[in-house]
C-alpha cells in the first residue's frame, strides 16, 4: 500500500517488474479503482491568508475605505480597473442589492490562492472571485464582483485527473 498524492488515499500498487506489462497491469488497476469510487480526487483547501483575505474584501464592498483597498490590492489591481471605477462599479451594485450581511463559507477553491463566495444582501446575492499574488504578504491581484440570481448555484471548475 502506498499514499496516493493526488487523492490522499491508500491505493494498492502492484510491484512488477517494469516491463511494457506490468505498467499495463498497474493503469488498469488504478482505472478500475477510480470507477468504483475508492479513489476521490481531494478538494483544494483555502490557505489561512485567503480566508483572512476573503473577510477584507467582504468588508470592502460593504463598506468601501481607500485604506482597506491600499492594504489588501497588489499593485496591478487598480491599473486593470481604476479605483474609482472599481468603487462605482461596487456601489452600483449595492444599490440593486441593498444592505449586505457577512459572507458565508468559500463557494469555490480552486486553489489556496483562489477563492468564489457568495454575499447574501436585501434585495439578491453578490458573487465575488479573487485570486491573490504570490507574493509575501499575499494581495489581491484580480476581484471581480457581480450580482445573481439567488437560486444559482456557483459553477464547479473541472477538476484536472490527468
Amino acid at each position: 500500500m502506498t499514499l496516493d498524492p493526488t487523492t490522499r488515499q491508500q491505493a494498492i500498487l502492484l510491484y512488477d517488474r517494469f516491463t511494457h506489462e506490468g505498467m499495463e497491469r498497474r493503469a488498469f488497476m488504478t482505472e478500475m479503482a477510480k470507477a468504483s469510487g475508492a479513489l476521490e480526487p481531494r478538494m483544494p483547501q483555502p490557505s489561512p491568508l485567503l480566508i483572512a483575505r476573503k473577510a477584507d474584501v467582504t468588508r470592502l464592498i460593504t463598506r468601501w475605505n481607500d485604506a482597506l483597498a491600499d492594504s489588501i490590492a497588489a499593485v496591478n489591481l487598480f491599473m486593470d480597473l481604476s479605483r474609482d471605477r472599481r468603487k462605482t462599479g461596487i456601489d452600483t451594485l449595492l444599490s440593486r442589492v441593498g444592505t449586505c450581511r457577512a459572507a458565508n463559507d468559500f463557494d469555490v477553491v480552486e486553489n489556496a490562492l483562489r477563492g468564489e463566495w457568495t454575499i447574501p444582501c436585501e434585495r439578491g446575492v453578490l458573487r465575488v472571485w479573487v485570486t491573490l499574488a504570490p507574493t509575501m504578504p499575499p494581495r489581491v491581484q484580480y476581484l471581480a464582483v457581480n450580482q445573481v440570481p439567488t437560486a444559482e448555484p456557483p459553477k464547479r471548475r473541472g477538476i484536472c485527473t490527468g
